[in-house]
Parts: structure tokens; sequence; C-alpha cells
């Protein structure tokens, strides 16, 4: 139906907070219950999951965390240690990670970042 595509381009472009007024006023229109017009945008190939995990709640698009490679190791007597969510090894391995990672492997005294 063409009135559940207009409803599923304006709840993508929705932020999650705002979802509900647009599936009550789907649900008014068509003359059904909230979750049976639910229901029908997924059927119509809505998929509520995917579009929160593109936006954020004020509606802009999450931006893509700027990784870059690193040289690391740890020096501990043990065969691998956990550090930012990272399995580190005792010898240095390349890792991508994010600036947020590197700012925490940073600081950690057991962490040896390569030249």
């Amino acid at each position: 139906m063409e009135i559940l595509d207009d409803f599923i381009k304006r709840l993508d472009a929705a932020a999650t907070k705002e979802r509900q007024p647009i599936i009550d006023e789907l649900a008014k229109a068509l003359g059904v219950p909230a979750a049976d017009a639910v229901k029908q945008l997924k059927e119509a190939g809505w998929n509520p999951q995917k579009a929160a995990q593109q936006k954020t709640d004020d509606g802009k698009k999450l931006p893509d965390a700027e990784k870059r490679t690193v040289n690391l190791r740890h020096k501990t007597g043990y065969p691998r240690y956990r550090r930012a969510g990272l399995i580190l090894t005792n010898q240095f391995s390349p890792y991508e990670v994010t600036a947020e990672q590197l700012e925490a492997l940073e600081i950690d005294p057991w962490v040896e970042i390569g030249k």
C-alpha cells in the first residue's frame, strides 16, 4: 500500500522517541489498533531495529568511528591480555583501534605501543 510506504519513510527519518505518534497516526488512518499498524508496517518491509541502529535519538546519523592500525603487545606474564575490547599477545601485532581504544591503551602500564 502506498500509505504504508509513506509512513515507513517518515518512521525511518524520525528519531526513536518520535515514532509512537507517527504509528498512532497510521493506526487512526487505517482504523486499527497501534499493534496491528506496526504489524502491517513490518509486513510491508519496515525494520525498526535497522532504523534505530542507523540513527541516534536526536535523528543524526551515527558517525563512523575512524580506525587506525597500531602495533601493540602486552608486558604481563600471561599469553593473552584483554584491554579496551582487544585481546593482546606478548608479541607486537597490528590492531585496528579507535581513538577511544587508543586512549585507554596509552594509559595502561601493561600495554606497549610500537613505533
